[in-house]
């Protein structure tokens, strides 16, 4: 009683809507480490459990093809029954998937455990961002836009580079136990600390009539479609790149060593988190989100071909890049504002979650296709198991990434500027 009284009084203070969205942000956080776990523990998979590149591509893409089936359920799910009731559920159901991984003794069942991660963590960003939309003024929407995703760009930082030690140190077993542990950890916080906004009703649907009413509403609008080609286009290689092949591919095309390579992707995801806070308050400062995108397509396009095609690149060289890549790439969260704008306010999780599904989507069918490429480019088996392929073959796969982004900058020209607000919501006279 006296515990609940306490909360009570703190639920009215400034400080706990940052409690509220940064549970959800750490969801996101912990979720995007387990999410690009595949590229730093490629190579003690494939050597356990004997599989070739096509393989490990359906391992590390099973999380994805079950995390874009569910992108419009949760954020109908989200609209109707609450955003912090989900992420608590959710957090232990994925706590439970990273136990399976830990103890997989078949390739299937880590397929299983990816397949389950994707379902739960499915509901870690449309969560949280959901969070953001109720608990905080519209005007700092770009802001926790850019927090949000950047928690999960943190995530994969950390992922990618100092969690490769860990991983050489505990084995991946051991490091994937021990992010399900963090995940029941943080399923507890969620326990005693989240509880419904006062004006909960306000923001969510009331019937499931009403729901499949806003869906078609998202779907029918070719808004919707357009900023959510954008974000997949812009997003793509992000999601192939740095968060499963990246590793190898600088390894085995550039000679790095896999502690240089994951500092790589440290890199250009440090260079997201950091472009996703400053273009976000950017963009809210400038009242407008379509020059930010079309500049992001451009730089972005530009420094992944430099990492692409200078044979020559040294690892400080490729740190440099990909931080500025990471800083241009995070354009993508002026995509995620917008996506708030351009449909109602009541189905703000389901416009949210249509456009996370196609920017996902892109990346996530490319990383077991270019697993199947390289394959069929055929690869030698060196004494550990681990499959090495030719320099050409990967050169030839990702030159599609630099296309994607030039036609994300033609995309974002026939996109409505909302100028930062809700083009359902009549803007107030100051």
């Amino acid at each position: 009683m006296y515990v609940n009284k306490k909360l009570n009084s703190f639920q009215s203070s400034a400080l706990y809507p940052w409690v509220v969205w940064s549970i959800g942000a750490m969801f996101f956080f912990l979720m995007y480490i387990a999410r690009v776990s595949p590229s730093i523990i490629q190579e003690p998979i494939m050597s356990e459990f004997k599989v070739n590149a096509s393989i490990f591509g359906q391992m590390a893409g099973y999380l994805y093809v079950s995390y874009i089936i569910m992108q419009i359920p949760v954020g109908a799910l989200v609209d109707r029954f609450g955003a912090h009731r989900l992420i608590i559920a959710n957090t232990f159901v994925f706590g439970c998937a990273c136990l399976l991984f830990s103890f997989a003794n078949h390739v299937h069942w880590i397929m299983l455990s990816r397949l389950i991660m994707g379902l739960s963590g499915s509901f870690a960003f449309i969560g949280a961002f959901k969070l953001a939309l109720i608990w905080f003024p519209a005007s700092m929407l770009g802001l926790l836009a850019g927090l949000t995703q950047c928690s999960g760009m943190l995530g994969a930082a950390v992922g990618e580079g100092p969690m490769s030690y860990i991983s050489s140190s505990l084995g991946w077993r051991g490091y994937i136990l021990c992010l399900g542990i963090g995940m029941f950890i943080l399923f507890i916080l969620g326990l005693i600390m989240m509880r419904p906004h006062p004006n909960e009703k306000s923001t969510q649907v009331e019937s499931f009539k009403d729901l499949v009413r806003g869906i078609r509403v998202v779907i029918c609008n070719p808004q919707s479609w357009l900023n959510g080609f954008y974000a997949g286009l812009i997003y793509m290689p992000t999601v192939a790149f740095g968060e499963a092949w990246g590793t190898p591919y600088l390894i085995q095309t550039k000679g790095f060593t896999l502690n240089e390579a994951g500092f790589a992707g440290t890199c250009l995801f440090i260079g997201w988190v950091i472009g996703g806070v400053l273009i976000g308050r950017i963009s809210d400062a400038i009242s407008l989100r379509k020059p930010i995108m079309i500049t992001a397509s451009l730089v972005s396009a530009v420094t992944f071909a430099l990492v692409l095609y200078l044979s020559s690149i040294t690892p400080l060289q490729c740190y440099t890049v990909l931080f500025i890549y990471g800083l241009a790439n995070s354009g993508l969260i002026a995509s995620y504002a917008l996506s708030g704008e351009i449909n109602p306010p009541q189905v703000s999780g389901v416009s949210v979650s249509f456009c996370n599904l196609i920017s996902v989507l892109l990346g996530a069918l490319c990383i077991p296709w270019i697993g199947y490429v390289l394959d069929a480019f055929g690869g030698v088996v060196d004494a550990r198991g681990v499959s090495i392929y030719p320099a050409d073959a990967y050169n030839i796969v990702f030159s599609l990434f630099p296309v994607g982004f030039i036609l994300s900058g033609f995309v974002s020209m026939f996109i409505t500027e909302t100028h930062c607000n809700n083009v359902h919501v009549p803007v107030r006279d100051s």
